[in-house]
C-alpha cells in the first residue's frame, strides 16, 4: 500500500460523480480542521495479506497523528499513487 500523509489546517472534499466501484453509503462532501489526511492506494501485492497491510497502514497513520498531536484523520482513496492497483472488488474478509 502506498500512502501520502499531509497535515493541514483545513481539508475539504466534494465528490463529483459516483464510480462503478464506490460504496453505497458515501458522504458526498465533508471537511476537517487541523487534520492529517492519508491519501491511500491499495496495490495488487497487498491482496495476499489485506488484513495485515491494513493493520500496518492504520498503525503508521495513527503514529503520525500522535506525533502531530491531532485526532482528526481523513482517509482518502487516491489511485494516482500507484500504477499497480489492487482489484477494487477485492474485499477484506472478517
Amino acid at each position: 500500500m502506498r500512502i501520502l500523509l499531509i497535515h493541514s489546517d483545513q481539508i475539504t472534499y466534494e465528490a463529483q460523480k459516483k464510480t462503478p466501484v464506490a460504496e453505497e453509503n458515501i458522504v458526498p462532501a465533508d471537511g476537517l480542521e487541523e487534520a492529517l489526511t492519508a491519501f491511500c492506494a491499495v496495490e495488487a501485492p497487498d491482496e495476499e495479506n489485506i488484513a495485515g497491510v491494513a493493520a500496518k497502514t492504520a498503525a503508521e497513520i495513527l503514529e503520525a497523528a500522535e506525533k502531530l498531536g491531532t485526532t482528526n484523520i481523513m482517509v482518502y482513496p487516491y489511485a494516482h499513487l500507484s500504477s499497480d492497483l489492487s482489484n477494487p472488488r477485492r474485499r477484506l474478509r472478517h
